[in-house]
């Protein structure tokens, strides 16, 4: 558990509520896009024929759910950090809503390998990567 502290966002709280509803089960989860669908993140897709419609995300663990969206929020006011990047990105295509559902997946993701495969959480300067990405397509547009 003190391995999530570690994580942008999560507070002693926030780790304690996803200790609670993922903790002990998490090793039973097969991968980490059946821990995401657990926590009610993984789009969903109806299919007939030829026809596929994309959907509201599956339900699932509501206090999960509502714990990552509240972490997702909290690693994105760390101003030039990974995940603000991240959602600043995602924001201009698809909105502050979908990007910061977007970022909570992401973070599932990351507690998963955290939690399953011990995995050292490591600060990412992502930021600088972004910033210099838009610069250059910018630059790119204008010419």
């Amino acid at each position: 558990m003190k391995k999530l502290y570690e994580v942008e966002g999560i507070a002693i709280e926030s780790a304690e509520v996803i200790m609670a509803e993922m903790g002990l089960s998490i090793a039973l989860f097969k991968n980490e896009d059946s821990a995401v669908k657990y926590a009610g993140f993984a789009p969903g897709v109806h299919e007939s024929s030829d026809k596929k419609v994309v959907v509201k995300c599956h339900p699932g663990n509501k206090y999960l759910r509502t714990a990552m969206v509240q972490v997702a929020w909290a690693a994105v006011k760390a101003k030039n950090g990974y995940w603000w990047a991240v959602y600043q990105h995602l924001k201009k295509s698809r909105g502050s809503k979908k990007a910061i559902i977007a970022v909570a997946r992401r973070l599932v993701k990351v507690i998963y390998k955290i939690l399953v495969h011990n995995h050292q959480y490591e600060k990412w300067e992502a930021a600088k990567y972004y910033d210099n990405r838009t610069k250059v397509m910018a630059y790119k547009k204008v010419a």
